[in-house]
């Protein structure tokens, strides 16, 4: 079993009586069918890009709904929202006082009250629990040793879950992530911003560019956005990355009509390991 304490992300807490009506205008997927459960979600601006991607979770018993975020766009998601309350019943303040911890195992062999552990939505073998006793976190700190967050980001990369962060905040569609491959766009709730362009995208056009995963053998150095080429032509961009068992694994978007065989970062050959489109 590996335990990870995934402090890279801020913990968003949305509560009120209105709340659940707020979020359905506001992100991808329908917040009102999670009961506790574990969903991903997009946040669109007007022009239907992304402005973040979201974990999100609901613990009935807390009557709240969290938000996931990696934390340097946490002040930024929170500003955004906090932009469209008006006059609805509904609190947004930051989780200081909570943990997430993510356990990569079938059988995880941690005490943990039940209501606070969610299962990833399609992988089996994950779930994260979210904290607030201080104690329960401390004991569970004593007892296991937390892992590198490294390997919890290539399962990430493997199952096509995308990041937005500061470098690519409003730079992709919400198709182009492959959100509606990972059932983190409901197309039958409602409006919600950027709506119309994530609708006509899926039932009218076609997708220019989709992600895939791929592997460069070797570790190397780049950033959130970086250009992936096909030779010297610049034909998509790194969505989520991490170095992992002297490997670059790599979650990017491109073209469809791009030579594979020909990809590389940086002028490291990057090697297509799995398209996530039929």
């Amino acid at each position: 079993m590996l335990v990870n304490l995934l402090d890279h992300y801020s913990i968003i807490e949305i509560s009120g009586e209105d709340h659940l009506d707020f979020l359905q205008g506001q992100l991808t997927n329908d917040v009102k069918k999670n009961e506790k459960k574990f969903i991903y979600s997009g946040m669109c601006n007007p022009k239907g890009r992304l402005f973040a991607f979201l974990r999100i979770l609901r613990v009935p018993d807390l009557n709240s709904t969290f938000l996931v975020t990696p934390s340097s766009l946490a002040d930024a998601i929170q500003k955004r929202l906090t932009m469209f309350v008006l006059r609805s019943k509904v609190v947004i303040q930051k989780a200081e006082n909570f943990h997430l911890l993510g356990i990569i195992d079938d059988s995880p062999k941690i005490y943990i009250p039940t209501d606070q552990q969610l299962n990833l939505p399609d992988q089996t073998n994950r779930s994260v629990i979210i904290l607030n006793d201080s104690n329960l976190f401390n004991q569970i700190k004593n007892e296991h040793s937390f892992e590198d967050i490294s390997m919890w980001i290539k399962k990430d990369i493997e199952f096509g879950i995308p990041e937005v962060m500061e470098k690519t905040q409003e730079k992709f569609l919400a198709h182009t992530c492959n959100l509606d491959l990972i059932d983190a766009v409901n197309f039958k709730k409602g409006c919600y911003t950027g709506q119309e362009i994530v609708a006509r995208t899926h039932y009218l056009g076609k997708p220019k560019h989709r992600s895939f995963y791929g592997v460069i053998n070797s570790k190397l150095s780049f950033d959130y956005g970086e250009q992936v080429l096909e030779n010297d032509r610049s034909i998509g961009t790194v969505v989520n990355f991490v170095c992992c068992e002297d490997k670059t694994h790599v979650l990017f978007e491109k073209t469809l009509d791009s030579q594979d065989d020909c990809l590389n970062i940086k002028g490291e050959k990057l090697l297509v390991t799995k398209s996530f489109v039929s």
